[in-house]
């Protein structure tokens, strides 16, 4: 009998631990679980559990847990509750995908291949009876380059083609420059009431025989209505949505493959983003955003405070990460962000490897980005408290560059990046403070006085007042102005974007009365490069850097002989004045003093520091 109780408490002791284990993995919540091998009908659990995410999100209550098993997954999901995690099964490849594989494909000819669907395939909504286009001031700021654009899409092998606007083009497809074996796989769409015809060039291959899909949703991850908070949303590998411009005016709202709609405290970490026809994440508004009349409810209670981490987001054609007024308070970092833009086949002034408009208090730290129309780009209003550090920008395109920034009142900081492109610092800001940055490349200043923008009291979005658009006005102190040696990758020109007369590789281009003056302090030139007027020369001759890709891996290599001797001050941004509109403060989101005493690796900085984002050079440095 003894023996018996001895045993009987071990079990229930590992039953314990088993129980309390599990509420403590999950935060007391119930987990649900989700195969290609279930069946809606089934409980959910890790033996029976459910076909489609959207069965387990109409399930799960907040607190609760989805475990999504290997597979892929042809459904947008519309989360209806808040507090909710959704993950990826640990170790497994799950796919979000919104296209559906097509193997109905008739032959035309040896090349071109179509496929005739009912409208019903497409339920509520004809990717290939709806057009790309913007709305509210400026067209929503689209370029179609006068022709008409589908928000659907044909991928082969993953691969997206390029859409035609007449079959003719299908057929003989003619190569562009900047992807001439890509471009010459393209796709036509027709449609009357009742069909879709899609004809699409498969160069040789056929469709039936190789993974070809079509998107048909809109989105792979978007809730229905706005406030729904504080969800997670890891692991996943999305793709293929039939997304629509993404622009900052009422009527389309933001629409990406994740899309937070109006809410707050997401975490969107670890994904894989690609394929949208415009945008990746948005952490934008819909047309719900403006509620009580004309009032625009938008306050930390309602909106932002996202953590967007650690997510590769790529060939989208508007933008990787974009949001306007939804990324307040929000933290975008350690995510991989490149190949936006790639088809160049419309425009418009929303295009970057990410792009907010009014991302008070917001820090975009360590991302790298390359290969964009634009790396970064913030726009008005607001942007107030933002600060952007250590931060790899590198191959972005030549005449549109690395940092773009448009109707910025400040404060805000900038400091530790590696800017390496040629078009390094669009500047259409002020009261930006820029500290032991790299710029490789040329800076251009933007002046549009005409225009008002609101600035806010301090970590708020309450307005004091507004002030005009003004450049100039920003401190720049340890800076390491320095054009690189060699060009990672031929630059190509880019259709409706010309070089700027008023180019310089230092900041010799703000023209005081007409800007705002600068203030500068420790900074370093070489090259092309020369010191501001007025600022103490420093100055070094047959210096410059060189980067190099190896896979996924980046290194720098930087020759300075003698920046040893040009050391600077460690920076305090309380120590820096802010310029105006009004007093405030160079300071983080929480409002406390910041000390640039850490470099770009997290490296602790001597006393006496060197200019530029390293606490030590002349040797090779991986920074990615």
């Amino acid at each position: 009998m003894k023996r018996v109780i001895i045993i009987l408490i071990a079990v229930l002791s590992i039953g314990l631990q088993n129980i309390v284990g599990k509420a403590n993995a999950q935060g007391a919540g119930t987990e649900w679980h989700v195969s290609v091998k279930g069946n809606d009908a089934n409980a959910g659990t890790a033996a029976a559990p459910f076909r489609t995410i959207n069965k387990a999100a109409q399930t799960a209550q907040t607190g609760d847990i989805i475990t999504v098993h290997a597979g892929t997954y042809r459904e947008c999901v519309s989360p209806p509750r808040s507090g909710v995690v959704y993950r990826a099964a640990p170790k497994e490849h799950v796919e979000i995908k919104g296209s559906e594989r097509i193997t109905s494909w008739e032959k035309v000819n040896k090349n071109v291949w179509k496929v005739r669907l009912p409208n019903s395939f497409f339920g509520n909504h004809n990717p290939y009876r709806t057009l790309i286009r913007g709305t509210g001031d400026v067209n929503g700021w689209f370029d179609g380059y006068k022709r008409i654009h589908h928000t659907g899409g044909v991928f082969l092998n993953g691969k997206a083609l390029y859409e035609k606007t007449t079959l003719d083009e299908v057929i003989d497809p003619q190569p562009m420059e900047h992807d001439p074996k890509g471009s010459i796989l393209t796709w036509y769409c027709s449609s009357d009431n009742e069909k879709t015809t899609i004809y699409a060039n498969f160069q040789g291959v056929n469709p039936n025989r190789k993974p070809t899909e079509i998107s048909v949703r809109e989105s792979c991850f978007y809730p229905n209505i706005t406030g729904v908070n504080n969800l997670t949303v890891r692991g996943f590998h999305f793709s293929q949505a039939a997304t629509q411009w993404a622009p900052p005016s009422q009527g389309l709202g933001q629409v990406g493959i994740i899309a937070t709609r109006w809410s707050k405290g997401w975490i969107i970490e670890n994904n894989t983003v690609f394929n949208s026809r415009c945008a990746g994440i948005t952490l934008g508004y819909t047309p719900e955003w403006f509620t009580e009349g004309n009032k625009m409810i938008w306050d930390a209670n309602t909106v932002g405070s996202h953590i967007v981490r650690g997510n590769e987001i790529a060939w989208c054609e508007q933008a990787g990460i974009c949001g306007q007024f939804g990324a307040l308070n929000s933290v975008i970092e350690d995510n991989v962000i490149h190949d936006i833009w790639v088809q160049r086949q419309f425009g418009g002034y929303e295009i970057a490897g990410i792009k907010f408009h009014a991302a008070n208090d917001a820090v975009i730290r360590h991302n790298k980005i390359f290969r964009c129309l634009r790396g970064i780009w913030i726009d008005m209003p607001g942007n107030q408290g933002l600060r952007i550090t250590q931060n790899l920008l590198y191959n972005n395109l030549e005449n549109a560059g690395d940092l773009m920034v448009e109707g910025l009142n400040g404060p805000f900081i900038v400091d530790n990046n590696i800017f390496a492109s040629p078009w390094t610092i669009w500047d259409g800001g002020s009261s930006g403070l820029y500290v032991h940055n790299l710029f490789g490349g040329q800076f251009w200043v933007y002046r549009d006085k005409n225009r008002k923008i609101p600035f806010y009291h301090p970590h708020s979005t309450a307005t004091i007042g507004q002030a005009s658009f003004l450049s100039g006005g920003n401190a720049y102190r340890n800076n390491l102005f320095m054009q690189g040696t060699q060009d990672v990758v031929r630059q190509i020109k880019v259709k409706g974007y010309t070089p700027q007369k008023s180019m310089s590789y230092d900041l010799n281009n703000y023209s005081p009365p007409e800007d705002l003056p600068i203030s500068v302090a420790g900074n370093v030139y070489s090259g092309k490069a020369k010191p501001a007027a007025g600022e103490e020369s420093r100055a070094l001759d047959n210096a410059g850097w060189i980067l190099e890709e190896d896979g996924d891996k980046v290194y720098i290599t930087i020759t300075a002989q003698g920046l040893e001797k040009l050391l600077g001050e460690i920076i305090s941004s309380w120590n820096v004045d802010a310029l105006e509109p009004g007093t405030r403060k160079f300071e983080s989101s929480d409002g406390s003093n910041i000390v640039f005493d850490k470099d770009y690796l997290g490296n602790t900085r001597s006393s006496k520091p060197l200019p530029g984002p390293f606490f030590d050079v002349g040797k090779k440095i991986r920074i990615w």
